[in-house]
């Protein structure tokens, strides 16, 4: 049944020669995915002047990604391998397992999983986000089996260090935060087996530094660091969009109801998922007749609860002042210049809450109750998530729930820049096309990112004037035709609007 509920709620995912790209998500002309292995090392080739590459990490999957353009295939049937089609699996399916795992009731667990995949941060985000948010109920079960084990546990410490690798290739920094659960789920119920199983815990560190060598020795030694400075020292970021209330109602600013709102204006939060928290924090007023594991267990979501719901309201009140001393002091913390990845953290601890909830378990002297309780909480959860998805499955939202559609000229542009073996550069103004070709052998770069970089010196701004006009500047000043065969610029292209 969660499949079914994951493969309706992402229809277009799953569907053959559907075109997923919107925002930040792009798309890659065929030519350039099957260079994708020789493009991307530690250092990036295909794209402006060239610069040190700061997600090594996700190469992995642009090898992948390769291979298949390789064997027959394209962008999207690659993307669709390693991101559309597991994601939606993983984001129902993951919650389930470790709810269960837990000792909650399969119908309880079938409401928390539901919660965990459809609500707002796990409809409106970024892939590569959603992916590492979609695995990470799946990283604390299999984190806790191995804690827990007593033979055969060398193997399932393998299984979690290959699993956690495999989620910093897909996002490091959500990696960040699925790590803080994992820390405080391991010294909240098994200390004594952090101590029993050192020599394995070590090892798996081992393992884990081991299989992920291949970006942390070129970060630390090819000048990844200072690169990636740029990212970790940009300041904190929209302190005016979150608050207490969004936050306790995991409802993103940008969410509302129809097209998404990327002008930074926070939208007002839908009282009906206030009615989560809620619901969710009812389990505690169970506590006392539960056994102590189940106390426990409540206490666990009920912490992680919180906390996610402290940091996601960034600066807003109480204490206002903490998010910004943790951005500064805290190692890692400044990869965070705003608070919504946190959201992860919440909805695990809101998934476990609404599980104790709703668990049959407590019923039990309570024959009236048991009967209509997990059945209403069944359709309070799938009623949510529906309004959730809603405008997603109908296409409201500009996103990726909509099969995008390539101009034809840009096949044959791109066809025609991929046959020229010559190394070259292409100069695109103001900026890139999504469905632009580019590659070791003819990189691409835009006015926006040289009027600010190598050729700055020849970019003046004027307020006056349109940005168009003001890039002009670049290509009409007296040194242009010099800068350009420097840096071996041969076509210079105005893409049309997206």
């Amino acid at each position: 049944l969660l499949a079914f509920i994951a493969v309706v709620s992402h229809i277009l995912w799953f569907e053959p020669g559907s075109v997923l790209t919107a925002g930040d998500w792009p798309h890659m002309a065929t030519g350039t995915v099957a260079d994708l292995w020789k493009s991307y090392g530690a250092w990036d080739g295909s794209s402006g002047l060239g610069g040190v590459n700061i997600q090594i990490p996700f190469n992995v999957f642009f090898w992948m990604w390769s291979l298949v353009a390789h064997l027959g295939g394209d962008y999207d049937s690659a993307t669709k391998i390693t991101f559309f089609v597991p994601i939606p699996l993983m984001l129902f399916v993951s919650p389930f397992v470790l709810l269960r795992y837990q000792g909650f009731s399969a119908t309880s667990s079938f409401i928390g999983a539901v919660f965990y995949g459809s609500n707002l941060y796990a409809v409106s985000n970024d892939p590569a986000f959603q992916f590492v948010y979609a695995l990470a109920p799946l990283f604390l079960f299999l984190l806790l089996r191995a804690l827990t084990s007593e033979r055969h546990s060398a193997g399932k410490w393998l299984v979690f260090a290959v699993a956690y690798s495999v989620g910093i290739g897909y996002e490091v920094r959500v990696m960040y935060v699925v790590s803080i659960i994992l820390l405080f789920a391991a010294v909240w119920f098994h200390h004594r087996d952090l101590a029993r199983q050192y020599r394995q815990v070590a090892l798996t560190g081992i393992v884990i530094v081991a299989l992920n060598s291949f970006w942390i020795l070129p970060t630390l030694l090819g000048g990844g660091v200072g690169a990636g400075s740029t990212v970790t020292g940009r300041g904190m970021f929209g302190n005016w969009l979150f608050d207490i209330t969004s936050a306790f109602g995991i409802f993103p600013w940008y969410w509302t109801g129809g097209v998404l709102n990327f002008v930074f204006v926070k939208q007002p939060v839908r009282w009906f998922y206030l009615l989560v928290p809620l619901v969710a924090f009812f389990s505690l007023t169970k506590m006392r007749q539960d056994l102590d594991k189940r106390r426990r267990l409540l206490m666990f979501y009920s912490v992680v609860a919180l906390l996610g719901v402290f940091l996601t309201k960034e600066s807003g009140m109480p204490l206002p002042a903490v998010y910004q001393w943790l951005y500064l002091h805290v190692p890692g913390f400044s990869l965070f210049r705003e608070a919504s990845k946190f959201y992860l953290i919440t909805a695990v601890g809101y998934a476990g809450l609404l599980a104790g909830t709703f668990d049959g378990q407590w019923l039990n002297n309570r024959a009236r109750l048991k009967k209509w309780v997990p059945v209403s909480g069944c359709m309070f959860i799938i009623i949510l998530g529906a309004i959730s998805y809603y405008p997603a499955y109908t296409g409201t939202i500009d996103s990726l729930f909509i099969s995008a559609k390539e101009n034809p000229d840009y096949v044959k542009f791109d066809s025609f820049v991929e046959k020229q073996p010559q190394f070259f550069r292409t100069m695109w103004l103001p900026t890139d096309s999504r469905w632009g070709s580019y590659s070791a052998t003819h990189p691409m770069v835009t006015a926006q990112t040289l009027s600010v970089g190598a050729w700055s010196g020849l970019f003046s701004y004027n307020p006056h004037l349109s940005s168009g006009q003001n890039y002009t500047s670049l290509i009409t000043s007296d040194y242009s035709v010099a800068a350009a065969s420097y840096s071996s610029i041969k076509f210079i292209i105005v893409p049309e609007t997206e």
